[in-house]
């Protein structure tokens, strides 16, 4: 996995603790709170999801050949 989706992943970690917090400690679950947990899988899903597009690959310059294009 890539470090910058693993980071995203970090995004868990309240979600993790409000339904642990449910579980083990009786807290109760408010309407807010549960929309706040949707959003916030929405956007791991939306950031770690696939692409529907493919994006063509564009090649690799070196500093020289970018020099060459900004030249002309």
């Amino acid at each position: 996995m890539e470090a910058s989706k693993a980071s995203i992943s970090l995004l868990l970690v309240p979600v993790i603790g409000v339904v642990s917090g449910v579980l083990f400690l009786d807290e109760k679950l408010g309407m807010i709170t549960v929309g706040g947990i949707m959003l916030v899988l929405l956007g791991i899903w939306l950031v770690n999801g696939k692409s529907r597009t493919k994006h063509p690959e564009l090649p690799l310059q070196t500093g020289s050949e970018q020099q060459s294009e900004i030249m002309k």
